[in-house]
């Protein structure tokens, strides 16, 4: 299986790429030689994109698309991460391909709007035909996770770890934050590209149906900004988490205060 991905150099796409490199052999539920390729897709907005798009589709089995824009202007950001998806749904449509699309929640500015007219294209090319997943990811963390960006899990560590005060982050210490570390979105991801199935389950064809995080499962873990501050802390909490996402958020921290000069 040939899986594709864009983005190879987004936090996303470069975690899921190591991911596979590292780790492929082992993985004989889908064949016990996995050829595995990953090819940039360079920009899909570019001003021929259709040759461009055409070989990068037909090279694969299946694409994970998880590039995006998240920092430009308004027009920048719509033009962009709308276009380019268009663009490999159309290829994928013509070539009868299944492509998974890493969405998002934020739902703020630009690019919440772009995200959400991405999922709106995604279940019509689905009512067309499209072996398409929208995939709206939490907020992701874990290791490597590029502080100042896109994840305010990063940020705060980064704070936290170069004992800097973080309160302006915190509007709210009981408001709920739901969280994915990244090696558990990795496994998702993969097993939503290898999955032999049309998509998902035959009743949920498409991942659109509420809860919204329903294809992450007990992998997504909800709570206030104040357990979570607590947890990376050292703090014992009273709500019950699991041991699970304790030890995630604990590496993540740790990973921090060591790479604290260098983030």
């Amino acid at each position: 299986m040939r899986i594709g991905v864009t983005g190879p150099n987004g936090y996303i796409g470069s975690s899921f790429i190591d991911y596979i490199q590292s780790r492929y052999l082992e993985l004989g539920v889908v064949n016990e030689t996995i050829p595995y390729k990953h090819r940039l897709t360079q920009d899909l907005c570019c001003e021929h994109p259709a040759v461009h798009i055409l070989r990068f589709v037909k090279e694969c089995d299946v694409i994970l698309h998880t590039a995006g824009k998240n920092k430009d202007s308004d027009y920048g950001l719509l033009s962009n991460n709308i276009e380019s998806t268009f663009n490999l749904l159309m290829e994928c449509f013509h070539q009868k391909k299944k492509i998974i699309i890493t969405g998002s929640d934020y739902t703020h500015g630009a690019y919440g709007a772009s995200k959400r007219i991405i999922e709106k294209m995604a279940e019509e090319f689905h009512h067309l035909g499209v072996p398409v997943v929208y995939a709206a990811i939490p907020n992701v963390y874990g290791p490597g996770c590029k502080p100042f960006y896109n994840s305010f899990i990063a940020t705060l560590c980064w704070h936290m770890a170069n004992k800097r005060h973080y309160e302006h982050l915190v509007k709210d210490r009981n408001s709920e934050i739901s969280l994915i570390h990244i090696s558990d979105l990795n496994k998702i991801l993969l097993n939503l590209c290898t999955e032999n199935r049309y998509n998902l389950a035959e009743k949920e064809p498409y991942a659109f149906q509420m809860p919204r995080y329903n294809i992450f499962g007990e992998c997504v873990l909800t709570a206030t900004l104040g357990d979570v501050i607590d947890i990376l802390e050292g703090e014992i909490i009273e709500r019950p988490i699991s041991s699970h996402h304790i030890k995630n958020l604990n590496e993540t921290i740790e990973w921090y205060k060591a790479h604290e000069k260098t983030c």
